[in-house]
C-alpha cells in the first residue's frame, strides 16, 4: 500500500473553509485506485507541527496545494521533504498552475489546473515506473462535477471547521456558540474581474446539482450538526433553475439552518431575494468594490454599474437580508474625486457589512498584468519564494501617505459612525412599528372590535 500525505496551507480569513480541493482530490484517488493506497490530509492548522506530523505518517509521497500569499511556506516544506527525506513532491493549486516552471524547482512533478484526472494520471504513471515524465501534467477539468465522489470529510478537524471564529462573531452577526461550515457547490465563475485569478483562466463556472448539494447539507446538520452554513461560490445565485431547486428541495426536506452566500448584482431580482429569505437566507455578499464608474469599470468591466450596485443593495435590504458589501481602494488609476465616491457610495447606501480591502494585484489577474506592464512593479518570478506583500498600487495618482491618512480616517471613524446610525435607525424603525401595532389594538380594544 503506498501513503499519500496531502497538504494545505490554512489561511486564517473571516471563516474556516474545509480544503475543497483537497478533499476532491483525496475522494477521486480513493475511488480509483481503493485499498493500492492510504491518503491522511495535513491542513496546516494555527500551532501544528506539520513536519513533525508529516514524518510520523511516513508518506511515499506528497502533494502540497498553495495560492501565491502562502507558496514561500509550500516551497519550503517540499524542499525539506524532496532534499532531506527523499520524499516525491508533487505541487499543485492555482500558483503552481499559473507558474509551474517556478514551481518545478521545489517539486518533482506540478499539476496544473483541476487535479483529478492529471493526479491520477500521474500516480498510474509513477506506479508503473518510479521516475515518470513529464514533470508538468496539465489537467482536463471535469465537466460533469456529479460524476465526482462524494467528499471524505473523516479526512477533516470538523471541530476546527464547526468554530466560529472571533471575525465572524464581531463582524457578520454569527451568534456565540453557533456551530457553521463554508460548502462550496461550484466551480469558478462566468466573470472576469481584473483582480481575480479567474481572468487568468478560460472556464465558466460549473455546478454541482440540486440533489448533490442537498446530500452534503443533509450531512452537514446530521453529523457535523450545524445549523449555518455558508455558501462559498463566487456566485452562488447565478443558476437560477438549480437555486429554485435547492430552496424547494430545502423547504420539502424541512431542513432547519441560517445561510449566507456571495451573489454578483446581476443575479439577483425581488422574487429570487424573497425565495432565498423563505428558504434561510441570512445575508448576500456582493462585490460593490468601487463607487466610481470609472474605477468599477476597470475592475469589472461592463457587467455592472453603481446604479445597479445600489438598486441591489435595496433590494435586498426591501426583502428582509442583510448586505454585506466588498470594497476596494488603491485600484491604479483611481483620483481623489473616484476615492471620495467610493465613500460616498459606502456611506449612503444600506450595507450592513462593509469588509473594506486595499486593492491588491495577484499573478495571473489581468490586474497583475496591467501592473507589469505599466511598469506599476516589476517583479521577478524568484521574489515569489519569499513572502508575498502588499503593494500600493497606485502612487501616481495619490501619494501613499495621503492614500494611508484617507484609509485611516475611513476604518477609524467614517465606518463606525455610519455603523451606528444604521444600528440607530434600525432600533427606531422596530420602535415606530411595535408603536404602531400598540396603537392599534388599544383602539381595536377601546372600540370593541
Amino acid at each position: 500500500m503506498i501513503k499519500i500525505a496531502f497538504v494545505y496551507f490554512y489561511y486564517p480569513y473571516v471563516l474556516n473553509c474545509p480544503p475543497y480541493g483537497i478533499l476532491s482530490l483525496a475522494a477521486y484517488m480513493k475511488e480509483k485506485f481503493q485499498d493500492k493506497i492510504e491518503i491522511k490530509l495535513f491542513d496546516v492548522l494555527p500551532g501544528a507541527d506539520i513536519r513533525q506530523a508529516i514524518e510520523a505518517f511516513s508518506p511515499d509521497l506528497i502533494g502540497i496545494s498553495s495560492f501565491t500569499f502562502s507558496i514561500s511556506r509550500a516551497y519550503e516544506l517540499a524542499d525539506y521533504f524532496m532534499t532531506k527525506r527523499g520524499i516525491k513532491v508533487i505541487l499543485g493549486g492555482l500558483h503552481a498552475s499559473l507558474y509551474p516552471q517556478e514551481s518545478l524547482r521545489h517539486a518533482d512533478y506540478v499539476v496544473r489546473g483541476e487535479g483529478e484526472r492529471g493526479l491520477v494520471e500521474l500516480f498510474s504513471g509513477i506506479m508503473k515506473d518510479n521516475s515518470y515524465h513529464p514533470r508538468i501534467i496539465n489537467s482536463e477539468p471535469i465537466a460533469d462535477l456529479d460524476t465526482l465522489p462524494s467528499l471524505p470529510w473523516g479526512l477533516v478537524d470538523k471541530i476546527f471547521y464547526t468554530t466560529t471564529s472571533d471575525h465572524a462573531l464581531k463582524n457578520l452577526g454569527i451568534k456565540k456558540g453557533c456551530k457553521h461550515v463554508e460548502l462550496m457547490t461550484s466551480r469558478w465563475c462566468n466573470y472576469k474581474c481584473a483582480y481575480c485569478y479567474n481572468s487568468g483562466f478560460e472556464h465558466g463556472a460549473r455546478y454541482f446539482s440540486a440533489e448533490r448539494v442537498i446530500a452534503d447539507i443533509r450531512y452537514l446538520l446530521e453529523e457535523w450538526q450545524v445549523d449555518y452554513i455558508g455558501f462559498v461560490d463566487d456566485d452562488f445565485l447565478s443558476s437560477q433553475p438549480r437555486l429554485s431547486s435547492i430552496c424547494g428541495l430545502i423547504k420539502k426536506h424541512k431542513l432547519k439552518f441560517q445561510w449566507f452566500c456571495h451573489a454578483h448584482v446581476n443575479s439577483v431580482n425581488p422574487d429570487t431575494l424573497r425565495m432565498i429569505k423563505d428558504s434561510g437566507c441570512d445575508f448576500v455578499a456582493y462585490g460593490f468594490e468601487s463607487g466610481s464608474p470609472k474605477i468599477l469599470n476597470f475592475l469589472k468591466g461592463k457587467s455592472v454599474s453603481v446604479v445597479k450596485n445600489a438598486k441591489a443593495a435595496k433590494m435586498t435590504n426591501k426583502a428582509g437580508l442583510r448586505v454585506f458589501g466588498y470594497i476596494m481602494m488603491g485600484t491604479p488609476t483611481e483620483t481623489i474625486i473616484d476615492l471620495f465616491r467610493t465613500i460616498l457610495f459606502v456611506l449612503f447606501n444600506h450595507i450592513d457589512i462593509v469588509a473594506t480591502n486595499k486593492t491588491t494585484a495577484y499573478p495571473g489577474s489581468e490586474l497583475w498584468k496591467y501592473c507589469i506592464d505599466n511598469r506599476i512593479f516589476n517583479w521577478e518570478n524568484d521574489k515569489f519564494e519569499k513572502p508575498f506583500q502588499y503593494i500600493y498600487l497606485n502612487r501616481k495618482y495619490i501619494p501613499a501617505v495621503f492614500f494611508e491618512f484617507i484609509w485611516f480616517i475611513y476604518i477609524k471613524a467614517l465606518l463606525p459612525v455610519k455603523q451606528l446610525c444604521q444600528k440607530a435607525d434600525s432600533n427606531i424603525r422596530i420602535l415606530v412599528l411595535n408603536s404602531r401595532d400598540f396603537f392599534r389594538k388599544a383602539c381595536r380594544l377601546f372600540l370593541g372590535i
